[in-house]
């Protein structure tokens, strides 16, 4: 009965993957995280539009190109930030005795358009009128103009506004969005505190604030306001209402309050900052018009037409962020929060999809002048006041060498702890693919060979193609592959080799270098990264036993798919990933439609650390672009929408470009207009959705248009090129208009709709047309056309529809498939991921047999129906022919579980649990989950079971059923002395110092006290083991809630723990002798993990019998291995593991839970799940009871980690 049990193991990782391949399937509808959402804003033509929206200061308006800005938002109330608190601005309304702030007002309707806010007002006190308000950012100056005007109020009714609050004071996220709460734009009276307010003859304002600065007059702000209002000083302790306000007696802290009648003509107000032009009232009215005049050339520059009133507004916000991230000479890394210039992330894409290719030379030779131009070399500087964990940032040292990018454009300056040069100079070189700009290539092509040298020195210095990342994407702040070689990093320069070699042809250079190390590094990723389940492994560790670490993260699909690495085949199957691997999670909320919606997680690693598992806008739209790139169109526009429904109309900003999403887990939504999210939306609305990729270098712009099928109409404008697509019955109608300033020929690529094409014309002649060759998903047609000015290109298509060809979603191990021909003929079929055991064509169908690997799975199908000829993707589920799924919640007093037989017959079984019969006979009905509960307690083990079925004597599934809460009290159990064997004591684990094997290379690695990232190198606990202690006592034993012992010293003086480790602190192994027979093993462990080793082994506990057999128990993390000084975060979306929680013992304390704790702490930048003095983990193993035991061995199976034993007790029979 045990001939299989050692696979237990792989039929457990089987499963896991089967689960994690399951996550957008398993989680329900309902609200994530319990929390009631609702869809907030709503498309009105161009305007993002709510009604009584309950957010104060949630959209910033941006106009002059520096850190001054205007916050509103759903309610009418406003402030101006300077940088600092540069006021607050409010209107109300008096009618006789009856005042009221407008944002109090019955109904308000708010309405974001692009780069201006609207708001219509009407209430009981209004009569039947209605109030106006608009507010525009200045252009040409640091301030903003409020036009108000009104219609229908009663005759008595007068405007009241109130400013002041001003105090120059920064916020710490210069009060951003999930960062900084609304209030600090709220009017208090300590705010008001040394305001100074100055009034002349024409109602113009100076309003003094803070302290006078080396000789200078005190900082002040400006205000105009209408020339008729009467103005006075008032006491910002009476704002409950207008009417009280105006009445009251300022003591010593002023604001400026001011009275108008309301009738009908309209009235402006400004506040604005000195050091521009005076703005007199009777310039107002112009000044306005001129700001709204530059407002509409912004939103108006990218301009989208299509059938969903959703994607209409996104050009306008698109316009307006991404002027607001431009801040000459630089882009900078977000519109509000972090804003400073830094040369890489996505944020500078925009310049060249936008036609901004002024503003991209300029970013460009800003950066350029700060290359260094020396020394040469490289070298290896861990900085020990950084723990070891990140390189000396100083000129010189470590890779700040030739070659390098400053963080500030202008002349070289001091290092910052990013590599930068990847994105940046990605950016540069496709700069040239949107302008062909031959004399602008000679003058950077010195910079373009530095970088790559720089980079080949210092991160490919061993030569095997694969290329470390030192910080080199933006979710790097915890990103620390300690010289490994790294999908990411590598792909990026595959593009920027392979394209500088295509590039030197054009200046007389020599390239063959370039694609020379470009062909070695795709040969490294296809040999050593790929992986044969269909995607590229995140990295290769360069240390220990140079493990691959398969589970990728979102960016490690994208990035390579953008930069051209995966074939056709390779690229589709990376689509599969995402959507098998990575968590979906739901969009549910009011007034949107179930179940349609989703977003990503970026990883599924743990435990958490800002910022390697987040919900981020940036990395969904770029995976969603490279969905385009796959030809994945349906679920690229899926990923797409869902991204933006969810910041710019269920977020809490409208037609925001948020950093992360409220779906975050950890953080919730962040920030407005985040440059790497604008870049990217950009991208993804320019090339992915409309498919817009110029090649100017070879006169020529291809276009891919990635719309849905169902879409009658789509038109795209931008600086550079308009697409307008209609359809007329059976005819595609394509019109495109060139401004690219060059005679280009057009590569237009379409989906086909049919069997056939009837005619293809371009400005009404006939031209020929070809398939795509190897295309992947559907069917595509190439066609080819100079281009002048405009050309209208049509497609008149013929024949049948194309069949939706469909194959069983869900296939068993072993199962024979026969699928006859139907319409489309089957060719040809490939199968990258060895899905099928046998296959056949024939007759145009074909027939397979499924082969033994489970979980999700790709092959291809070539089809021909018509005309049309295409490789179709198949995408299947394997499962087991029989499948045991345990019961989430289990019971004390039985084992519970499922067997699913997946087979199309019915299946007669016998039941074993833990080696003993428990079901002689049991017939499983086909395709049907039969549910088992086993009440026999003396067959049951604490912790681990083995489930097994058998059909006559064939062994057909088996599982691990755990059950923590069954008592093992009336067990035989004997605790074992590995006291021998100890090394250590666990409070040593972080009082350590890892010291070697660390790389000879540059590089961020864990620091030197072995927990916390690069980015959070102080991280440290304590680890104290008094509790532990204490509950052993003077008999050096305590006992676990369900029965069981475990012996360790109390003695304070005594090693504790056997530590194993690929550190040379510890042995990388450590045997303990065992004796005698025994049915299971209990084990107490303690240790470290970290995320860069989540979703793989780090460790293994071996017990090795006398006959050379073993049973192992392998240590996962996150299912089987749990970090010391915290806890895994669980919510069963982005953060889960899978199994039940096992049991805890809290060192400090001496409590033993399997339940969340409830008093956490938090260590700084790292975690805010620690458990204060740390924790020990119960574990147990399912021991062969016939079999003579030999020894234990723990030892580790990868970098980083240490791995320890504390206790050992063994279940005799």
């Amino acid at each position: 009965m045990h001939q299989l049990k050692a696979d237990k193991a792989l039929f457990t990782l089987l499963l896991i993957c089967l689960f994690i391949g399951s996550f957008h399937q398993v989680i329900g509808q309902e609200y994530w995280h319990d929390i009631p959402r609702k869809l907030r804003y709503s498309p009105s033509g161009q305007d993002f539009v709510i009604d009584n929206g309950e957010r104060r200061f949630n959209r910033a308006l941006y106009g002059y190109h520096s850190d001054f800005r205007t916050e509103a938002g759903d309610q009418p109330l406003f402030s101006f930030y300077l940088p600092g608190m540069g006021g607050h601005f409010r209107f109300g309304v008096q009618v006789g005795d009856q005042s009221k702030w407008l944002h109090e007002a019955a109904d308000v309707t708010a309405s974001y358009r692009a780069g201006m806010m609207v708001y219509s007002i009407t209430d009981p006190l209004l009569g039947k009128g209605e109030i106006s308000i608009s507010v525009m950012p200045l252009r040409e100056q640091e301030g903003a103009i409020f036009n108000v005007e009104s219609e229908g109020l009663p005759a008595a009714a007068e405007l009241i506004w109130v400013y002041g609050g001003v105090t120059g004071k920064r916020f710490r996220r210069m009060g951003d969005l999930g960062a900084d709460p609304p209030s600090v734009f709220d009017l208090t009276v300590e705010k008001c505190q040394g305001n100074e307010i100055r009034l002349n003859g024409q109602n113009e304002l100076e309003l003094m604030y803070g302290e006078a600065k080396d000789g200078a007059p005190r900082p002040k702000m400006l205000g105009t306001f209408p020339l008729n209002a009467e103005i006075r000083s008032a006491a910002p302790q009476m704002m409950d209402s207008p009417a009280a306000l105006w009445e009251s007696t300022v003591e010593d802290a002023p604001v400026l309050v001011g009275k108008v009648p309301a009738g009908n003509a309209p009235h402006y107000f400004a506040i604005y900052r000195p050091g521009f032009q005076d703005l007199p009232y009777q310039g107002l009215a112009e000044a306005y018009s001129q700001a709204d005049e530059a407002r509409k050339q912004l939103a108006n520059r990218i301009q989208v037409k299509t059938p969903d009133p959703y994607i209409n507004t996104v050009g306008g916000a698109l316009g307006i962020a991404a002027d607001a991230i431009y801040d000459a000479p630089a882009y900078v890394h977000g519109a509000v929060a972090w804003r400073m210039p830094l040369p890489g992330w996505r944020g500078a894409y925009v310049a060249d999809w936008m036609g901004w290719h002024d503003r991209a030379k300029t970013h460009f030779d800003g950066y350029l002048a700060s290359q260094y131009l020396e020394p040469g070399g490289s070298r290896n500087d861990p900085d020990t006041a950084k723990h070891l964990a990140r390189q000396m940032e100083k000129t010189g040292k470590s890779i700040f060498n030739r070659g390098y990018i400053s963080r500030r454009p202008g002349e070289p300056s001091s290092p910052h702890h990013y590599d930068m040069n990847q994105v940046f100079f990605d950016q540069l070189i496709r700069h040239f693919d949107w302008t062909g700009d031959v004399d602008y290539l000679k003058e950077v092509w010195p910079s373009i060979e530095r970088h790559l040298a720089w980079e080949k020195r210092n991160f490919d210095p061993d030569g095997d193609g694969l290329y470390n990342a030192y910080a080199s994407i933006w979710a790097s702040d915890a990103l620390q592959y300690n010289s490994g070689g790294v999908a990411h990093a590598s792909a990026y320069n595959y593009f920027a080799n392979k394209k500088a070699a295509e590039l030197a042809s054009f200046i007389g250079e020599d390239g063959e270098k370039y694609e020379t190390e470009a062909d070695r590094i795709l040969q490294a990723m296809n040999g050593i990264l790929w992986l044969p389940d269909g995607w590229y492994a995140e990295y290769k560790d360069f240390l220990g036993p140079e493990n691959v670490h398969p589970q990728a993260g979102v960016w490690s699909i994208y990035h390579t798919i953008d930069s051209e690495v995966p074939d056709p085949f390779q690229a589709w199957q990376m689509t599969r990933y995402v959507d098998t691997q990575i968590p979906h999670i739901p969009l549910t909320a009011d007034g949107l439609e179930e179940g349609k919606y989703h977003t990503l997680s970026t990883t599924i690693w743990m435990p958490y650390t800002w910022s390697v598992n987040n919900v981020a806008l940036a990395e969904v739209l770029h995976t969603s672009l490279a969905y385009w790139q796959a030809g994945n169109s349906d679920e690229a526009f899926r990923l797409w929408k869902s991204a933006l429904l969810e910041s710019m109309y269920l977020g809490g900003s409208p037609g925001n470009f948020q950093q992360l999403s409220f779906l975050d887990a950890m953080r919730s939504e962040l920030y407005r207009d985040f440059a790497d999210a604008v870049g990217m939306g950009a991208r993804s609305l320019i090339e992915g959705l409309f498919g817009v990729k110029p090649d100017l270098m070879n006169d020529r712009l291809e276009i891919v248009p990635g719309f849905p099928a169902e879409w009658e109409y789509a038109s795209l404008s931008t600086p550079d090129v308009t697409i307008d697509f209609k359809q007329k019955d059976e005819v595609d109608h394509y019109e495109i208009t060139n401004r690219f300033g060059k005679e280009l020929e057009v590569e237009l690529v379409v989906r086909a709709r049919s069997t056939g094409i009837k005619a293809v014309k371009v400005n009404g002649k006939p031209v020929a047309w070809s398939l795509l060759e190897n295309q992947v998903g559907k069917p595509a047609v190439l066609i080819k056309a100079p281009l002048g000015e405009k050309h209208h290109i049509s497609i008149a298509w013929k024949g049948a529809a194309l069949e939706d060809w469909r194959f069983p979603k869900e296939v068993t191990v072993g199962e024979s498939l026969v699928l006859d021909r139907a319409e489309a003929e089957v060719l040809k079929l490939q199968d990258p991921e060895q899905v099928l055991a046998a296959k056949e064509i024939a007759d145009g169908g074909f027939q397979v047999k499924v082969a033994s690997q489970m979980g999700n799975k790709t092959f291809f199908a070539k089809l021909k129906q018509g005309e049309m000829t295409w490789w179709e993707p198949i995408a299947v589920k394997v499962l087991p022919r029989l499948e045991i799924t345990p019961v989430d919640k289990q019971s004390p007093s039985a084992l519970a579980f499922s067997v699913t037989n997946h087979q199309k017959e019915a299946m007669p079984v016998s039941i074993l649990v833990n080696g003993k019969p428990w079901k002689a006979k049991v017939s499983l009905i086909s395709n049907k989950a039969h549910e088992f509960t086993i009440q026999a307690l003396p067959l049951l083990q604490t912790g681990t079971n083995l489930v097994e079925v058998y059909h006559g004597d064939e062994l057909v599934a088996q599982q691990e059923v755990i059950n923590w809460e069954l008592d093992a009290s009336s067990k035989s159990l004997e605790t074992v002395d590995i006291s021998s064997a100890m090394n250590d004591k666990v409070t040593a684990i972080f009082r350590n110092e890892y010291l070697s094997p660390r790389s000879p290379y540059p590089t961020l690695q864990i620091p030197v006290q072995g927990m916390g990232d690069w980015a959070s190198h102080g991280a440290y606990m304590d680890i104290n083991d008094e509790g532990l202690r204490k509950l052993a006592g003077e008999r050096d034993q305590f006992v676990l809630p369900q029965g069981i012992p475990f012996s360790t010293p109390g003695d304070a003086a005594k090693n504790n723990i056997l530590f194993a480790s690929y550190w040379d602190n510890y042995p990388e192994e450590v045997k303990v002798p065992l004796s005698g027979k025994a049915n299971h093993a209990y084990l107490l462990m303690a240790g470290s993990t970290n995320h860069m080793q989540s979703r793989m082994e780090n460790g293994q506990v071996v017990v090795h019998y006398k006959d050379g057999s073993e049973d192992i128990l392998s240590l996962r993390n996150p299912e089987s291995w749990w970090p010391i000084e915290q806890d895994y975060y669980i919510d069963g979306y982005a953060f889960d593991i899978g199994v039940p929680r096992p049991v805890r013992v809290h060192l400090k304390t001496g409590k033993i839970s399997r339940e969340a704790h409830d008093q956490y702490e938090a260590i700084d930048h790292f975690t805010e799940h620690a458990i204060d003095g740390g924790a020990a983990t119960v574990l147990d193993l399912p021991l062969d009871p016939e079999k003579e035991l030999d020894y234990l061995e723990v030892k580790a199976t990868t970098i980083e980690v240490v791995i320890g034993l504390m206790a050992v007790t063994l279940e005799r029979e």
